[in-house]
């Protein structure tokens, strides 16, 4: 039995070997007595439902003439205080799922 609240996915993998798979939703008597009522909507669901799982990291790639700099610009990322190298024209770098990075460019000549 799984007990949750509003907007909510419940993830199982069910075992090698079983070709069925059944359910019984509902709501509880709070839920149902409440004063302004409850919609629900309940879904299954045999691969993930927006497609392949995102990745750990995303690669971000930055064309340096779109912020107005050309040539080789020095790349550090500001947060972890660390010089992320020399770069021409562009530079890729990876931000983690959920994450951000703060960096500063700028031109080296």
């Amino acid at each position: 039995m799984f007990g949750t609240h509003s907007n909510s996915i419940i993830e199982y993998n069910i075992p090698e070997g079983y070709a069925t798979f059944t359910a019984l939703a509902g709501l509880d008597k709070e839920c149902v007595e409440h004063t302004e009522g409850a919609t629900v909507k309940f879904h299954v669901f045999t691969v993930h439902p927006s497609g392949a799982e995102p990745k750990d990291s995303l690669k971000i790639d930055l064309d340096f003439q779109d912020i107005g700099l050309t040539g080789t610009c020095s790349v550090r990322d500001l947060w972890a205080k660390k010089d992320l190298g020399q770069f021409t024209d562009k530079a890729s770098l990876y931000v983690k799922n959920h994450g951000s990075r703060l960096i500063r460019i700028s031109n080296s000549e």
